[in-house]
């Protein structure tokens, strides 16, 4: 994606991906009516996009960090796209099947500080993929505190200890 932006809820009806094997765009998005945010990538990391042969990096094993920055390449096109919607990009290296949280969870708001993809969790709604290593498994926040970003439901009222666990 472009510097910055990550995928938010649909901008009008009818809104849809791209087609198979073309990249998600500000052009599509515009085109298609979906709603760009400057959420995911920073205009910095966008600006860094290096982009290597492929005999050089067809062995990586770990995208996420290739000479100490991400391996753009991986999941980004030249330019501002995607090479598929996030959820698939991140299904290439990592089994989503089994992950322990749902995905494509319709969210009625947009939680503080985490990016959604036409308005529903996916991978980087709570990992990082830029920066695997500022928390444990490159979670954007720790614990509780990128739980309760969406489960508010589980927020302890001020002043009231720590409230439940989230689910």
């Amino acid at each position: 994606m472009g510097p910055g932006r990550s995928w938010q809820p649909p901008g009008r009806a009818g809104a849809r991906p791209p087609p198979a094997g073309r990249p998600w765009t500000a052009a599509w998005a515009a085109a298609s009516g979906a709603v760009l945010s400057l959420a995911a990538c920073s205009a910095a990391k966008v600006a860094e996009f290096t982009p290597y042969p492929a005999a050089e990096v067809a062995g990586v094993k770990n995208p996420h960090d290739y000479l100490g920055k991400p391996l753009c390449q991986s999941c980004h096109v030249p330019g501002d796209g995607l090479k598929a919607e996030p959820v698939a990009v991140c299904g290439h290296c990592h089994d989503v099947g089994h992950m322990n949280h749902p995905m494509a969870v319709p969210m009625k708001e947009k939680p503080e500080g985490l990016p959604l993809w036409n308005g529903t969790i996916a991978c980087h709604t709570c990992h990082d993929p830029h920066d695997v290593k500022r928390n444990r498994s490159g979670l954007r926040f720790t614990g509780k505190d990128l739980c309760l970003r969406c489960h508010v439901s589980h927020r302890a009222p001020p002043g009231h200890g720590a409230g439940k666990n989230p689910s």
